[in-house]
């Protein structure tokens, strides 16, 4: 096991009545009954507040969380069974494959359909459907998205899980980078998963409006704070947190369909296997095994959101907003324009 603030704050979580008690007794035993202590009572008077405080900060930070879930989950809500079907994009293998698994076999649902340019790296059983596609190509995938609609309707069936993962990356530089290469990312990061939504979702509000979907966009933290000679990616999968955000509030008066936009760091796929992670304290690798674990319990309970691993991922947002000086110094610590070479 790699130690690191997420293993820390994990730790912390599971074990949060621990806490509570630390707390309790740090301020009642040591200080409220001064037990072998010889304190005066300005210090004593002091410290006890600072227990105090600190209780009641962790107590707040847990309500603040409980009611963070409320909101972001219905109250209503039916979960995962042999009734669902789900499409993923992107689904032959790193996380869209660890994902068809745990829905597969976590959730049992009926069918899965899988849309990728290549077959699954698992042998899978016939709930399992492959569809060849190069979702970069608009029209052909519009043709599979609606024969698996065709399908389905013979059966009195709908999509009720939509996972958009497929997507590609290109390094270098931006000035330096083939057009090809720019249309191709962005084909496939952003126009692909427009494509997907347009189609699913309009269908399923015309034909299935009472019916529940939950959709699943996979951006990338990449997406807010772009690495040096990652432009293309970058700005493909900020245009992919974009249209979640957008299409979430055009879809709110519709309760039966959740919108889960997931954006990870660094993962434990091949696509960037070559890049050398630092600073793995504070940033550690995530198991796209476990990540996707995670993303299909939100999808059982019917959670919406943002959902950013590891713990780093969740203030990166806010790092934005600091002044351009403090930004330089975040970035060279965490070497992050380093990492990627020029060509």
């Amino acid at each position: 096991m790699v130690w690191s603030v997420d293993t820390l704050f994990l730790g912390i979580q599971k074990h949060r009545g621990y806490v509570y008690l630390l707390f309790f007794l740090l301020w009642y035993v040591f200080f409220s009954q001064r037990y072998g202590l010889s304190l005066t009572n300005s210090i004593y008077s002091r410290f006890h507040w600072v227990w105090v405080y600190s209780y009641l900060t962790v107590f707040l930070v847990e309500a603040f969380s409980l009611v963070n879930y409320a909101f972001r989950t219905p109250v209503s809500w039916n979960s995962l069974s042999e009734s669902d079907v789900a499409v993923v994009t992107g689904g032959s293998n790193g996380l869209g494959l660890a994902l068809v698994k745990s829905l597969l076999f976590d959730y049992k649902v009926a069918r899965i359909y899988i849309i990728d340019i290549k077959p699954p790296e698992f042998s899978f059983d016939k709930r399992v459907e492959f569809c060849h596609c190069d979702v970069a190509d608009i029209g052909k995938l519009n043709h599979v998205l609606s024969t698996i609609q065709k399908e389905l309707a013979k059966e009195s069936r709908h999509i009720s899980i939509l996972v958009n993962n497929a997507g590609v990356r290109a390094s270098g530089s931006l000035l330096a980078m083939d057009s090809t290469q720019i249309s191709r990312v962005f084909d496939v990061n952003t126009f692909s998963p427009i494509a997907v939504l347009r189609t699913v979702l309009s269908h399923h509000l015309h034909h299935f409006p009472h019916r529940t979907l939950s959709v699943v966009n996979v951006s990338s933290i990449l997406g807010v704070f772009g690495p040096k000679n990652l432009s293309v990616y970058s700005a493909s999968k900020a245009a992919m947190i974009q249209i979640h955000e957008s299409l979430r509030e055009e879809l709110r008066a519709h309760k039966n369909i959740r919108m889960l936009l997931v954006m990870p760091g660094q993962l434990t796929t091949d696509m960037f296997k070559d890049i050398s992670p630092s600073r793995l304290f504070l940033a550690p690798l995530i198991n796209h095994t476990w990540l996707a674990a995670k993303i299909a319990a939100r999808v059982n309970r019917g959670e919406e959101g943002v959902l950013c691993e590891p713990l780093y991922a969740n203030f990166l947002p806010m790092a934005k907003s600091l002044p351009l000086l403090l930004q330089y110094w975040c970035r060279k610590f965490s070497q992050m324009d380093d990492k990627v070479p020029d060509t």
